[in-house]
């Protein structure tokens, strides 16, 4: 529902926001703060981890590239997984504000 409310913005700028009713703005911003904003703070708590896991398993092998290729894995694919859970967060931000 919220992709037709954001899908609704695009085409009509200036009156979309009139066009969302109080009670669904109201369900929007309590889906948001109780269930989506907990998820992608979970999730990027869950790459910081394999980010952090990746660094102690690059430092603790050193002396093998085996060990130091597997870590350095681990540390690329957190990296990542929290550049999407921050991009998701921004984009999740901006159309919280366009329905405001």
């Amino acid at each position: 529902m919220k992709v037709f409310f954001l899908g609704l913005m695009a085409v009509l700028p200036g009156t979309a926001a009139a066009a969302v009713p109080g009670p669904v703005r109201d369900f929007l911003n309590r889906v948001s703060e109780n269930i989506i904003n907990p998820l992608i703070f979970l999730l990027f708590a869950i790459a910081f981890a394999a980010f952090v896991w990746g660094m102690v398993g690059y430092l603790s092998k050193l002396d093998s590239p085996d060990g130091r290729s597997q870590g350095s894995r681990h540390m690329l694919w957190g990296l990542v997984g929290m550049a999407v859970m921050l991009g998701a967060y921004a984009i999740k931000t901006v159309a919280e504000n366009l329905l405001k």
